[in-house]
């Protein structure tokens, strides 16, 4: 009809889903902190039939954990709905030896199509010289461009909530707080456009009963969980049950088994949960593959990140000390910067701790982070989801990195342990405002509410002062925390 062409979205076709149950796999770095991969079955060779858009390439981590070298090789042909088929055009072949439990960086190859269409997708991995290899292909992905489709709560009435819940994240560690070189180019641009509350703290300093204050809005003296173990009890209502029974759509995905066991799946249709942890890219494509599903109702999406918890392994070459020059988000990133002296590092066993880290792989995990977040973040504002969602980032709770001869085991409540980021945009919000004074990390509660009309039931948190604009609310005189395992 002569108007404009509607905008470009960016879409992702997990691979992983996409391909046949024996190919299905997980692979284990250290701490067995897993992403999903596939590997071969029957031959050398997985292939998919695809439909693509503009820009399309294929992404995945060519992973050879022992043995003798893989060479991983893509290729490509043309398709049409009648069965013909053009000639395979190789589009990398590449040699990868063996890492041992090491993340590899990823590989993004372009798929030479242009504006898209079918294509059959090789995925081809054979050892060096005749001998055998077992590759694995993590986190497979192809990533295009299209005109925006329907996504899950596009179409709702009421705004979207989506929760980024950091594990072990320090404020101190964030470019936005003042770490310089930054290694979160992608939460500083985040927050340059977001409330932002540089005086926020945890109400304790372990994970499980940070997240039950997080989704009651209590203290713990008050919900009564101190560890690791205790479960919330039921009578207690959370935030995904106050929303979920208004009509949203309620996801989690967590990353580490041990928050499985806190009670909070009350109120999630779905609660996802590994056997060890994963990877913050693990969670991030479950994500998007959920939020890709159309769904007129709002949701309410939880996502918790075990980076940048001990054993400190982040992929190349954040382990190296290197991070995206620029917020790279859904695309291949184009060029690396150094956060700090490059060069290789050896965790190290302190203080009699078996916990094997260092504060400079530490960081390391924080920049791997900032960019899986950003991935997700630029998938949302791509697909409109940001003009219509609550987006809230949060910690837990901190860190030790030496202080006082404790190490990566967040003991005492210190500012270290208990100082975390607390960073929110309300849909649609352009610029960003930061603010000064004491609040509670568990003021995300009553504050989600507040900004979505719907009463809030009585506990113990506040309406973050600045959130609505409308200074109805002021900072805290004081704050709290209790220890972990009750020890005062």
């Amino acid at each position: 009809d002569g108007g404009e062409a509607p905008p470009l979205a960016w879409h992702q076709t997990d691979l992983w889903l996409r391909a046949p149950e024996a190919a299905r796999s997980t692979f284990g770095s250290t701490g067995q902190r897993t992403v999903r991969a596939l590997v071969p079955t029957g031959g050398q060779r997985l292939l998919f039939d695809l439909e693509v858009g503009a820009q399309a390439r294929v992404a995945f981590r060519p992973i050879v954990e022992t043995g003798s070298a893989c060479r991983f090789t893509v290729a490509v042909r043309a398709g049409d709905s009648g069965g013909g088929q053009g000639e395979w055009e190789e589009q990398y072949a590449q040699v990868h030896e063996p890492m041992g439990a090491r993340l590899p960086q990823r590989v993004d190859v372009g798929l030479g199509r242009g504006d898209g269409g079918r294509v059959e997708l090789a995925l081809v991995a054979r050892g060096v010289d005749g001998r055998d290899c077992r590759p694995y292909r993590g986190s497979p992905v192809v990533v295009d461009r299209r005109p925006r489709a329907p996504v899950r709560g596009a179409r709702a009435l009421a705004p979207s909530v989506l929760l980024l819940g950091a594990d072990t994240l320090r404020a101190d560690a964030l470019g936005f707080h003042g770490r310089s070189p930054s290694p979160t180019p992608s939460l500083d641009r985040f927050a340059a456009h977001s409330h932002v509350w540089l005086d926020a703290y945890s109400s304790i300093n372990n994970t499980n009963p940070s997240f039950v204050s997080l989704m009651t809005g209590l203290y713990v003296k008050n919900h009564g969980v101190y560890d690791l173990s205790t479960r919330l009890p039921s009578a207690q209502t959370t935030l995904a049950e106050l929303l979920s029974g208004v009509g949203y759509d309620t996801k989690a995905v967590i990353s580490a088994a041990h928050l499985g066991h806190a009670g909070l799946r009350q109120g999630f249709d779905v609660f996802t949960r590994p056997g060890g942890q994963f990877f913050a890219e693990t969670v991030v494509d479950m994500a998007i593959d959920w939020l890709q599903e159309p769904d007129d109702d709002p949701f309410f999406l939880w996502l918790h990140f075990f980076d940048p918890h001990v054993p400190h392994a982040p992929p190349e070459p954040f382990d190296l000390g290197y991070r995206p020059e620029e917020p790279a988000g859904m695309s291949a990133v184009r060029e690396w910067t150094a956060f700090r002296e490059p060069g290789p590092v050896v965790p190290s066993e302190q203080a009699g701790d078996a916990a094997r880290g260092s504060p400079r792989l530490y960081h390391g995990e924080v920049a791997y982070l900032d960019g899986e977040i950003g991935r997700l973040l630029d998938f949302l504002d791509a697909s409109g989801l940001g003009e219509r969602t609550i987006v809230v980032f949060v910690a837990d709770h901190g860190e030790t990195l030496g202080e006082r001869l404790s190490f990566y085991r967040h003991t005492g409540l210190y500012e270290e342990t208990t100082h975390v980021p607390l960073v929110l945009r309300t849909p649609g919000q352009r610029d960003g405002r930061v603010h000064r004074g004491l609040v509670q990390h568990f003021d995300v509660f009553p504050t989600v509410l507040d900004l979505l009309g719907l009463p809030v039931p009585e506990q113990d948190g506040r309406p973050l002062p600045g959130a609505r604009g409308d200074g109805a609310s002021a900072p805290r005189e004081r704050v709290f925390a209790n220890h972990a395992n009750d020890r005062g």
